[in-house]
């Protein structure tokens, strides 16, 4: 299966992906199919127009996993975000811009760089900023948002995991794997959670599944998380 062919692959309906991405149904609704708010009509933030499907793509999951960094910022103007991706999918000629290596390396940060400054985008919708010595770097939220998306090293470079926890824990999201659900070493985390709620111990877990206890733990922890989240 090719990165292209994965982007384009409808993967999760809008309630799971929500429940992934931690953001309220209608906040991903929002940001897929655009609405109306006081009155006002806006466009949808990632894809290029509404299409009344409540099915996500991978490549549409992973850029709402970086415009949800911006959740975490207030008054951040989600229409400056949509402009950038607008533009970042016209120059680059990419349906999903930002599942895509190519945004974040040289040519890239230049092109964004030069979009943010010539359209006049607010400064917290950034991706790219200029570094003390004159470089360009990428914002906060950028950073934050390569930290936790794996791309293919050759092809189109398209993101091919997430790691919701980080670089450092071992939970995975990749489209190949259990469909698209969180992982550990290929293994669905809601299921290992749910045996040692159940009342199986995490040493006897770990060892019917040929994982490290320590995996074990750090897949139980987000299970965990996620509970709350859902609940909350």
């Amino acid at each position: 299966m090719t990165s292209l062919a994965t982007l384009d692959r409808p993967l999760y309906a809008a309630a799971l992906a929500a429940e992934y991405l931690a953001v309220p149904k209608a906040t991903l609704n929002y940001w897929l199919e655009g609405g109306e708010r006081n009155g006002v009509a806006y466009e949808p933030v990632v894809r290029q127009a509404a299409t009344g499907s409540s099915e996500l793509t991978w490549g549409e999951f992973v850029e709402c996993w970086y415009v949800r960094q911006y959740r975490r910022v207030h008054e951040v103007p989600m229409a400056d975000i949509r402009h950038l991706i607008v533009r970042l999918r016209d120059e680059l000629g990419l349906a999903y811009p930002l599942a895509h290596k190519k945004a974040y390396v040289a040519a890239g940060k230049k092109l964004a760089f030069k979009i943010q400054q010539d359209d006049g985008l607010n400064q917290r919708s950034w991706m790219v900023v200029t570094e003390p010595d004159g470089q360009l770097g990428l914002s906060t939220v950028a950073e934050s948002f390569l930290s936790e998306v794996v791309f293919a090293d050759d092809g189109d470079r398209a993101a091919v995991q997430i790691s919701p926890d980080g670089p450092n824990s071992p939970v995975a999201i990749r489209p190949d794997i259990a469909f698209g659900s969180p992982t550990v070493s290929g293994i669905r985390t809601e299921n290992l959670a749910e045996l040692v709620d159940a009342g199986e111990e995490m040493e006897v877990v770990a060892a019917d599944f040929g994982i490290r206890e320590g995996d074990l733990r750090a897949a139980l922890a987000y299970e965990w998380r996620r509970s709350q989240l859902s609940a909350a």
